[in-house]
Parts: structure tokens; sequence; C-alpha cells
């Protein structure tokens, strides 16, 4: 459907796989928080949700999260985690899109690599208390750093691979400790931490 609703916590305990929704304009909210680390494979589209401090929960090291279209994965401050990879399914102008928003007192976890097999279009970081990218980072358009709380890190610990890289003007420190990273485009680092 084209909106989902789900009051309270969810976890998703079965071995089999897990879909998501399945356009851009879908709405799943998970209010009282959602895990899924239990099914062989995600896939998502759309609008994901939780809110309160409910956390948001995909993947593990042996799971992975595939979009099939356009991803929003969003708290209203409780963690945000992905805890496989990350992948698209399409190529060129039709690739996927990633936002992750857990607003300012969210932190973002990605264990995994993001669009390794099929880069993502563009990967934006809209706000959190911290963010961790634990592995190599590619998309074919863009990485966008819009916000995160003054003097909290946002790492990428892996390579990262894109054509453009955009920060604004907030007091987030940036590290890039990858043993390779390539933007292709000028870079101006418009954040004042470090």
């Amino acid at each position: 459907g084209a909106n989902t609703t789900v009051s309270n916590g969810v976890v998703f305990n079965h071995t089999g796989s897990l879909t998501l929704g399945d356009a851009a304009a879908d709405v799943l909210s998970f209010a009282g928080g959602v895990t899924a680390t239990a099914p062989s494979s995600i896939s998502a589209a759309g609008h994901i949700s939780t809110s309160g401090s409910g956390a948001l929960t995909l993947g593990d090291s042996n799971t992975g999260v595939t979009l099939t279209k356009d991803v929003w994965l969003t708290t209203a401050g409780g963690a945000l985690h992905v805890g496989g990879w990350i992948e698209g399914t399409d190529t060129g102008v039709n690739a996927q899109s990633l936002t992750l928003n857990p607003t300012s007192a969210g932190a973002v976890n990605v264990d995994g690599t993001v669009g390794v097999n099929t880069p993502l279009k563009t990967l934006t970081l809209t706000h959190s208390n911290a963010a961790m990218f634990s592995d190599v980072v590619k998309t074919n358009a863009s990485v966008v750093l819009t916000n995160t709380t003054a003097t909290h890190d946002i790492t990428f610990a892996g390579d990262l691979s894109t054509p453009t890289l955009i920060t604004t003007n907030s007091g987030y420190n940036i590290k890039l400790l990858g043993a390779n990273t390539t933007v292709s485009n000028g870079v101006v680092f418009n954040h004042t931490g470090s």
C-alpha cells in the first residue's frame, strides 16, 4: 500500500525476504521503532520512518538493503543503523538516492559498503548527532552533508568515491579516513568544524 502505519514497535523475525515499499512516494511509519536483521534480504523504496525515540535498524552482516526506488530513512531522534551493505538497482539517471535523517538527536551508523556494485545517485545526510560510514561509499552523482550537531563527527572510515562532495556552513567535523578518497569535481569545505 501507499501508506503503511504501525503504532507499536516492530521486529521482523522471519528469515525470508522483506520488501518495504515499492514506489518512491510510499510512506511506511513504524512509530515505536523497527528492527529487521533476521530477513535474508531487504528491498526498500519510499519514506521509512520512526517516531519518538524509536530506532530504525535494517540488516546485519548477512543481510543488505537494496534500494529499488529513492529511499528516505528518518527517525525523530532514535538511532539509525544499517548493519549490512546498501546497493542500488539502476545506473545512470535512473540510479537510486538515499537520504538519512535521524535529526540532531540520533546517530547514524552504516556498517557495510554503500554502492560498491551499483552506485547510488546521491547520498544525503540531512542531520545527525554523529554519522559513521564504516566501509566503502560510492555514488555516481554526489554526497551531500547538510548538517550534523556542532563538534560531532561525520566519518568515512573506508574509501569514498563520488563526483561531487557538498558541505554546508555548520559546525560539524568531517573525517575522510579511507586509503583512497576520490572526488572528481572541485570541493569547497564549507563546514566550520574540523
